[in-house]
């Protein structure tokens, strides 16, 4: 059988800055493996991918797992996918299809080849290839070819076979050729079932049988912090960092500080915050008005928040927005957060 992976390398290096285009990033990481690890490492050093290259392949293959896994991915989907020419970007389609017909047509070895390549989760191409040493060989009859699981049309009518019926049973000489036909579109009945295809040929020792897999599933992940247990922790200090924003008027005016901390979960509470240096450090409360447009204003600016609470925070990241009147630069605070992990809980999802 052709592994299409023998065509990937030359793809990789040679389309290697195509990162615009649609889901790039998940084929161009899926399709590395043992065998083109290296030329793809040298070809990616210098890009964006250049840090999931710098160890070994099974360091190379423990950060990709963590990216699929960050981006709720999976990558045995875009392993399958990718085998699919149609599936492909545009910009690498010619060259792999380029590759498989160079590789079915240049074949050296006499025998049976064929390469499968999933269209859609309901069908997939079928190319099969007879290579002869002989000058004047053409190749095995099919006895028979059965579909289990799938069909093909032939004028409009489904058939259970790749190849038509032998005209007699009696020789296999009115059996057709197997290089008649090259190439089949097999539909399955189920697109969450395995299809058989069986080969029964002439020549016995090329008879064959294999198994065309499902397209992996695509995977939903619903999570909840119902149930979640909360924990409390002493984050690291933060630094007060000073805005370009006052508050205040007539002489009163203060220079508005934020201090932004990140918890390791969805923030539940805030129970205590204190400050390195309390030398007039004010906080502005959501209680006054005033002071809560102009947190909200310096939250929206200088931090892209929505502030709704006092201190405000949003999922994990706290943000702490007051006024210092003096007092020595490079103030800190540490913050205890109450926060609560989500629990995540992922099924396939069956195609349609």
């Amino acid at each position: 059988m052709l592994s299409v992976k023998d065509c990937f390398s030359p793809v990789l290096v040679s389309h290697s800055s195509y990162s615009s285009e649609t889901n790039w990033e998940w084929y161009y990481l899926s399709m590395v493996d043992e065998t083109n690890y290296q030329q793809v490492k040298a070809a990616t050093s210098a890009s964006a991918f250049g840090g999931f290259f710098a160890g070994d392949f099974n360091y190379f293959q423990e950060q990709r797992r963590h990216y699929f896994e960050m981006h709720s991915e999976s990558i045995k989907y875009y392993q399958t996918m990718s085998s699919n020419v149609s599936s492909l970007p545009p910009s690498w389609q010619p060259t792999i299809q380029k590759c498989i017909a160079d590789t079915l047509r240049a074949s050296s070895t006499a025998g049976l080849t064929y390469f499968v390549a999933n269209s859609t989760p309901e069908r997939f191409r079928l190319e099969i290839k007879y290579t002869s040493t002989e000058s004047f060989y053409f190749g095995p009859w099919v006895k028979s070819s059965e579909i289990v699981g799938g069909y093909v049309e032939v004028d409009g009518q489904k058939r259970r076979s790749l190849y038509p019926d032998c005209w007699t049973s009696k020789s296999s000489f009115t059996c057709p050729n197997v290089n008649s036909t090259n190439e089949f579109i097999v539909i399955r009945d189920d697109p969450n079932k395995t299809v058989s295809i069986q080969l029964n040929l002439s020549n016995e020792k090329h008879s064959t049988s294999f198994d065309v897999e499902i397209v992996p599933k695509e995977i939903h992940c619903d999570s909840t912090y119902e149930g979640s247990k909360r924990e409390t922790i002493v984050l690291p200090s933060v630094p007060i960092m000073l805005s370009n924003y006052s508050y205040g008027s007539g002489g009163w005016e203060s220079t508005i500080w934020t201090a932004r901390a990140i918890a390791p979960g969805k923030v539940t509470a805030i129970p205590s915050y204190t400050y390195s240096d309390p030398t007039n450090m004010h906080l502005l409360l959501s209680a006054n008005a005033d002071q809560m447009r102009s947190a909200a204003l310096v939250a929206k600016s200088v931090h892209q928040m929505d502030i709704t609470a006092d201190p405000y925070w949003q999922n994990d990241v706290i943000l702490f927005v007051g006024t210092q009147n003096g007092g020595p630069a490079g103030k800190t605070m540490n913050i205890t957060a109450e926060y609560q992990l989500s629990t995540e809980s992922c099924h396939d999802v069956d195609w349609k």
